[in-house]
């Protein structure tokens, strides 16, 4: 398998908040890290440990969970694109099952930005809240993580983005 970066299908996010097919547990980790901005080698680097191989892609490419979208930019085409500014919607849902969705996607952003591969863990987290609070819960162990490696800065600004949905 080469170097390419997957996202996930509608049916790999409806996997994720649905668990209908029970996917073996290799299978599931590599569904949620699948963020459509790493390439599948950092992904396998992370979950090797766990026994997760390129067959696995392989895999969730034939059930339709995920897709590849792109091969990876050479290394310094990145660099000089830089990390791409996370997208806030202009306007908060009222409908909370919608305020989690956008909640999800907000959480999981800053999870990538600012954590990368280290961010596993809370990205574990955030596969499985289920409400409100547990997104409030998620928010504040990030929110203690930014401060502590990334400053206050990094800290008010994930606070400042999040803070209006739970107003």
């Amino acid at each position: 398998m080469d170097a390419a970066i997957f996202a996930k299908t509608q049916a790999g996010q409806e996997e994720i908040h649905q668990r209908t097919r029970r996917l073996h547990p290799r299978l599931r980790s590599l569904l949620v890290v699948v963020d459509g901005k790493q390439a599948s080698p950092e992904l396998l680097k992370v979950l090797a440990p766990a026994g997760v191989g390129p067959e696995h892609f392989e895999q969730l490419l034939e059930m339709g969970l995920i897709e590849k979208i792109a091969s990876p930019a050479p290394e310094a085409v990145q660099e000089e694109a830089g990390a791409a500014e996370p997208v806030v919607p202009q306007e908060i849902p009222d409908d909370p099952s919608e305020r989690m969705i956008a909640l999800y996607s907000l959480f999981g952003d800053t999870i990538n930005t600012y954590f990368g591969l280290r961010g596993f863990s809370y990205q574990m987290a955030l596969e499985k809240a289920n409400s409100l609070e547990d997104y409030v819960n998620l928010g504040n162990e990030i929110l203690r993580a930014l401060e502590k490696i990334r400053g206050g800065e990094a800290a008010s600004e994930f606070k400042s983005r999040v803070k209006p949905y739970f107003t």
